[in-house]
């Protein structure tokens, strides 16, 4: 059974908690660690602003067709496109987020931890 996208959201939702909590409780975490996380972070940053720009379209298109209604009885029209734009400024500020991670990587990716095998072998 395929998952609603509300649930996967929720999951992923889950899954930065578990990260958070995770990283509460670790006492010791290496450069190639971090690294590979940022990383991992990275690309799921990078990949949220499409799903806005999907669920933006999906609201502007059920409101096209009569599919939104407002709990107050008022027009969708003005809410729709408010949300359209909160959306869409959240996707830009999401880029500037990945840009900044994308730096953070690039600088992770040369770190190594003291004592590693690749430090070993340039002291020798």
């Amino acid at each position: 059974m395929e998952k609603s996208p509300a649930l996967l959201a929720g999951d992923a939702a889950a899954a930065v908690r578990q990260l958070n909590h995770a990283l509460l409780n670790t006492r010791e975490i290496t450069p190639p660690e971090i690294s590979t996380t940022v990383q991992e972070l990275l690309l799921a940053v990078d990949r949220i602003p499409q799903a806005l720009t999907q669920l933006a379209a999906h609201l502007v298109r059920d409101q096209r067709h009569g599919r939104v209604r407002m709990d107050d009885g008022g027009d969708s029209t003005q809410p729709v496109l408010e949300v359209e734009t909160h959306l869409s400024d959240a996707e830009f500020d999401l880029n500037d987020a990945t840009a900044q991670l994308r730096k953070a990587v690039r600088l992770l990716f040369a770190m190594s931890a003291p004592g590693s095998t690749d430090d070993q072998e340039t002291e020798q």
